[in-house]
């Protein structure tokens, strides 16, 4: 036999909806749990209640991040548990796990994940950034063929003002695959006034697979370029990854696996 229902449904239901009315709509998930156990324990109002406010806060905390991941734009979550350390030997793994305390955050300091495609460079600025956001920092992601077209639909808009601003606010930003596609004159305008303003202002994560001597290539402008590296490599942390593309070895454990 299935249990009696706590409630009534039209009175539950008109619980839900007062719930919803003054915003704590996260309750609504925990509430029939709740009600059942403290029926069948005979448990107080006060430890009733405590228990439904303590898992409506974890739910609504929850909710909170998946929100402010999903608004970061990641193209996927992975955390540094994730990382094949085995398949990078030369990089500095004490060192990459410092900076997963974040400090670089708070001390405007930028970094850098440089190496050939296939290295997981992208997963470990994935992997900060998915940790910056957790610790309750601001936190935007963009590969740069994409901000740079957006950059240079704002300039044409009369807008780029307002778009760096909205990129000079987050605390971090993450820029993908810099380098691997030369920019346009707006776009490359663009980018190092983003890198000028954030100067000690606010951090930046850059991956490339390119080394940052190429920078004047893909900005068209090497006295820009030198003025702007020189910026971000003042409080900077580079890593440069070497070894096996990851995706060369899936490929093999699948030939292998045939």
């Amino acid at each position: 036999m299935s249990a009696e229902p706590v409630m009534a449904a039209p009175e539950y239901e008109q619980l839900l909806e007062n719930l919803r009315q003054l915003g704590l709509s996260s309750v609504a998930p925990v509430l029939d749990v709740h009600l059942k156990r403290a029926a069948q324990h005979s448990m107080s109002y006060q430890d009733f209640l405590a228990g439904v406010v303590r898992e409506a806060l974890l739910v609504r905390d929850q909710r909170r991040r998946e929100r402010r991941l999903a608004a970061c734009h990641f193209p996927f979550v992975k955390r540094l548990q994730d990382f094949e350390w085995e398949a990078q030997p030369t990089l500095n793994r004490a060192e990459v796990e410092r900076l997963f305390n974040l400090q670089f955050i708070d001390a405007h300091d930028n970094a850098a994940f440089l190496g050939a495609p296939g290295l997981g460079k992208t997963m470990l600025a994935v992997a900060l950034g998915v940790t910056a956001v957790e610790a309750g920092y601001s936190v935007r992601f963009s590969r740069l063929d994409e901000w740079a077209l957006d950059a240079q639909a704002a300039d044409a808009g009369g807008l780029l003002p307002h778009f760096l601003n909205e990129w000079l606010r987050p605390q971090l930003v993450i820029l993908d695959e810099v380098g691997h596609h030369a920019l346009s004159t707006p776009a490359s305008r663009a980018f190092c006034q983003l890198l000028t303003h954030r100067y000690t202002r606010g951090s930046l994560l850059l991956t490339s697979n390119r080394g940052l001597d190429t920078w004047q290539q893909f900005l068209g402008d090497e006295v820009l370029a030198a003025a702007v590296l020189d910026r971000f490599l003042h409080h900077a942390t580079v890593f440069s990854q070497t070894g096996e593309s990851y995706r060369l070895r899936d490929a093999k454990r699948r030939r292998g696996k045939s």
